[in-house]
């Protein structure tokens, strides 16, 4: 699984991949962070990418938002 930004932006120092890559995970979220992020699995069959997105309403302090790769790319 390789996480990233589509726009060409890089990860947030704030971004960390976890659970062998099923999630991208931020301890704290900034105005910076929103946007649009893409997973994308590679196997001998092919890649699969999908899509997520940090808007403006996790700009909160109690939200620990975590983007999580659907299941059929595991």
């Amino acid at each position: 699984m390789i996480w990233k930004r589509p726009d060409g932006k890089p990860l947030s120092v704030r971004a960390q991949v976890r659970s062998y890559g099923l999630e991208l995970y931020f301890a704290s979220i900034e105005y910076e962070d929103t946007g649009n992020y893409e997973c994308n699995a590679y196997n001998e069959a092919g890649s699969n990418p999908t899509k997520a997105t940090v808007s403006n309403d996790y700009l909160s302090d109690l939200c620990r938002p975590v983007l999580t790769a659907p299941r059929y790319l595991t």
